[in-house]
């Protein structure tokens, strides 16, 4: 089965920090959409294993959602 999940991998509460974890067929599309770096911009590519640092953002509002 190559079904695709997002799942929160940090605890719940506040705090200063939070990981979203993505794995999957479909897990790069959508991390493209959501994912935006530091300068705004779309990550063009994910390496596997390393952390990037960024936000979640609305992608039809450009909003920050996290």
């Amino acid at each position: 089965v190559n079904n695709t999940i997002a799942a929160i991998a940090t605890p719940a509460g506040e705090g200063g920090l939070s990981i979203i974890r993505f794995s999957g067929t479909g897990a790069l599309k959508i991390a493209q959409k959501l994912f935006r770096t530091p300068a705004g911009n779309p990550a063009n590519e994910f390496l596997p294993h390393k952390v990037h640092f960024g936000s979640i953002q609305d992608p039809a509002t450009g909003e920050c959602i996290d």
